[in-house]
């Protein structure tokens, strides 16, 4: 006997809305697990190598410096400039670009700690990572950039600072005699200090105990290493006189060379019993040819220095031009003279001919 068309619509009708609960149930399911799946994914892009390096390289500007250095171990300067590290830094990942699609990554990478190269159009940048544990954030360890070695000679009476911070004389490594003094019974003393951990060639400034201040020029570094000899201006009360002594002993040793002048002449500019007053007391002058007449000409000082009280020393150059009467010769003259003041006269301690 057939079922009854009522009963027929009632079995279908069940059956249909069995069905849509089941297929409502499973996509249901469906989303969960692709939520949890969304969920877990985030969290491992977020502890993964490659955002770690992202976030370091966006923050880097902002960062705060004292944590940057306790993160990377690094021995900063004590005078080095406030923020030069995190400047170093920015300076180092300036290059490569901030957005993670512009960013290529090749890893080598253990449990807890390895580099990863971070490869960008232009170049490429090594940077170390590290994490606490499996399944923890990595962590962009911040680099070293290289760094600079500064050593100061200067007179020990002038009181020196390093980007604003007194550098006090108990921290020189050493004290020396002065170069071109050292035959002095008391030569004027040149303390030296080494600064290291600098990112950048400091601010030096140098101070006579009269209040005279000025800044020093550094040398230029060379393969991460500068050196520079500090002196302080001449006084104005002596620099004319030394001025003159400069050019009136330079042109009796040129006299004497040519014969124009005896050794008496060209003693009394000199430091007696230095071995530069022997080397020309003994020098051989007998080779130069007869001439008539001799003049100096272009005289120029380029330039001049003090390395303790009453010791200076002097640049200068000029032309000394000598009439064989068949032609003229011209011979150049370029002296640094160190000279120190005896009995209130400059007297001629060393010379260098340069």
């Amino acid at each position: 006997m057939a079922a009854s068309p009522a009963r027929s619509r009632r079995k279908r009708g069940g059956f249909s809305r069995f069905f849509r609960l089941w297929c409502l149930a499973l996509a249901l399911l469906g989303l969960f697990v692709l939520a949890k799946l969304w969920r877990a994914l985030e969290r491992y892009e977020a502890n993964s190598p490659e955002a770690a390096i992202t976030s370091f390289l966006q923050g880097l500007p902002d960062a705060d410096e004292e944590q940057l250095l306790a993160q990377s171990g690094f021995a900063l300067s004590p005078y080095e400039k406030p923020g030069a590290y995190r400047q170093a830094l920015v300076n180092l990942c300036k290059e490569v670009p901030s957005r993670r699609d512009q960013l290529r990554f090749s890893k080598q990478l253990s449990e807890q700690e390895g580099t990863v190269k971070v490869l960008f159009e232009g170049g490429s940048l090594s940077l170390s990572l590290h994490r606490a544990g499996a399944g923890e954030p990595w962590q962009v360890t911040p680099p070293t950039p290289s760094t600079l070695c500064c050593t100061l000679l200067a007179p020990a009476h002038l009181a020196l600072t390093v980007n604003g911070a007194p550098l006090p004389a108990g921290q020189a490594l050493a004290a020396r005699a002065a170069e071109g003094y050292e035959e002095l019974a008391e030569p004027p003393q040149l303390l030296e200090y080494r600064l290291e951990g600098l990112l950048d060639l400091p601010r030096v400034e140098a101070s006579l105990p009269d209040g005279t201040c000025w800044e020093v020029e550094l040398t230029p570094p060379r393969e991460g290493e500068t050196r520079t000899q500090i002196a302080a201006p001449v006084p104005a009360d002596q620099q004319a006189g030394l001025e003159s002594f400069a050019r009136a002993a330079a042109q009796a040793y040129a006299r004497y060379i040519s014969r124009d002048a005896d050794f008496a002449q060209v003693d009394a500019y000199l430091w007696p019993g230095t071995a530069l007053e022997n080397t020309v007391r003994t020098l051989d002058t007998y080779w130069y040819t007869n001439h008539i007449g001799s003049s100096f000409e272009n005289e120029e000082f380029l330039g001049g220095g003090s390395l303790g009280p009453d010791c200076c020393w002097i640049e200068l150059k000029m032309d000394y031009r000598v009439d064989l009467g068949y032609r003229q010769s011209v011979l150049p003259i370029h002296y640094r003279m160190y000279a120190a003041l005896r009995e209130g006269s400059w007297k001629l301690v060393s010379l260098e001919s340069l």
